[in-house]
């Protein structure tokens, strides 16, 4: 199958999205609310799923879809010029940020 050079790139930031806004929503969650941790956490969790009611469980989906960006990422390292640059920088982003997430489970 002949594919476009920015197939793998296309993939790789929407799976990358994914992961990244959730950490935007902590972030946004962290400094508009007052009150404590719990507070906090919950108005987190509000707009996710009742099978989502768990940070952690939130943060494992967030690690999936930042290791399936890595993934795809990889698979278009076979690209030449441009392309095999933004796969490797994207290759780069979502291991380090599959790295934070691995981190604020600890």
């Amino acid at each position: 199958m002949n594919q476009s050079p920015w197939y793998h790139i296309r993939l790789g930031l929407l799976s990358l999205l994914a992961s990244v806004s959730g950490i935007v929503w902590w972030i946004y969650v962290a400094e508009s609310t007052t009150g404590g941790h719990e507070e906090r956490v919950a108005r987190f969790l509000a707009p996710f799923p009742d099978f989502m009611s768990s940070a952690i469980i939130v943060t494992l989906v967030q690690l999936a879809f930042c290791g399936l960006a890595s993934l795809l990422f990889f698979k278009g390292l076979d690209q030449k010029g441009v392309f095999r640059l933004f796969n490797l920088a994207g290759l780069c982003f979502s291991g380090l940020i599959g790295f934070w997430l691995l981190f604020s489970l600890m």
